[in-house]
């Protein structure tokens, strides 16, 4: 299981193109403005109700392609 990230403030943060954010629960973080591009992501991963991780730039793990940074660290990171 991923990361538990429940409330963590990350307004206005950009965690890199390495984030791997596979089985995170983000739900109740602040991601007020939080640029997420590269960052990848599972269909397990808990967002903030309406909150929309493609219109921020995250790639979701099945659609990474598989020569991008984010589809080699998912790889590396056994996720």
């Amino acid at each position: 299981m991923g990361a538990n990230l429940t409330r963590t403030d990350l307004t206005g943060g950009e965690p890199g193109t390495s984030a791997n954010l596979a089985g995170a629960n983000l739900e109740f973080a602040n991601l007020t403005d939080t640029k997420l591009t590269g960052a990848v992501y599972s269909p397990l991963t808990k967002w903030p109700k309406g909150f929309d991780p493609r219109a921020r730039g995250a790639v979701l793990l099945d659609q990474a392609s598989p020569g991008s940074d984010a589809g080699s660290h998912a790889a590396e990171s056994g996720g």
